[in-house]
């Protein structure tokens, strides 16, 4: 039983971890994304668009992140989502250091899409807790989440000037060495994998879900504070 709890506790850690790296992009993107663009962009007006197009591939990610694990499993999905986001990094990486603005968005759309697969996690948890654990494994993964609000500034700053002439280029490579290390942890732990009756019984319909008014609340005040939240963190590096 020991063993057990303790293999719960490592993998709940893990997973913390992963979510920490994985977020750091986020919040790395955030402070560095509209400075890059402002930098490399013949229209200054535009240096916003990149992070634009990073909300964009987290909303458009999460429903088919999903729906991959359910076939592949919570290990190989994430795997997937890793090997996105490090192509994505090493995309943005060029595309600062040929100044290539078109090529600097499409890579941060990746990041975006690595963002939808890192929003999962926190359900990875809840597959290896049991029951009565269950909300306090989700709790302790998501404090990942809290860390990763402080990773990305600090690789955003430590990379600035990293590489001579491409501001921020070297923030990029560090977000390729997390995703190397995440991939490493995910072979470290433990997942289940989804049963036959998980990857082909019927899901409920959208129709059936958005009937209900608790799920439309839970939307648009995500919605709203999500908004209110990129509104806000994407114009204060340019003004600051």
């Amino acid at each position: 039983m020991q063993n057990s709890e303790s293999n719960f506790l490592r993998t709940i850690l893990l997973l913390s971890v992963c979510l920490a790296f994985s977020g750091s992009t986020s919040s790395m993107t955030v402070s560095a994304s509209s400075l890059v663009g402002f930098g490399i962009a013949d229209n200054k007006a535009l240096a916003t668009l990149p992070l634009s197009f990073h909300l964009l591939g987290t909303m458009l990610a999460g429903i088919p992140a999903s729906l991959l694990m359910k076939r592949v499993g919570r290990r190989y999905g994430f795997m997937i989502g890793t090997g996105i986001g490090a192509s994505g990094a090493a995309a943005a990486t060029i595309a600062i250091i040929y100044s290539n603005f078109v090529f600097f968005s499409m890579s941060i759309f990746l990041l975006g899409i690595l963002s939808g697969f890192s929003q999962l996690y926190r359900f990875a948890a809840a597959d290896v807790a049991s029951p009565e654990f269950r909300t306090k494994a989700v709790s302790w993964v998501m404090l990942g989440g809290i860390l990763a609000g402080f990773i990305g500034p600090t690789i955003a700053l430590k990379g600035k000037d990293l590489i001579a002439d491409a501001p921020f280029a070297g923030s990029y490579l560090f977000v390729i060495m997390f995703h190397v290390v995440i991939v490493a942890i995910l072979f470290m732990i433990r997942l289940p994998q989804p049963s036959v009756e998980e990857q082909t019984g019927e899901s409920r319909h959208w129709r059936e879900i958005f009937s209900q008014p608790k799920i439309i609340v839970a939307v648009l005040t995500s919605m709203i504070g999500y908004g209110v939240m990129a509104m806000i963190m994407t114009a204060t590096p340019l003004a600051m």
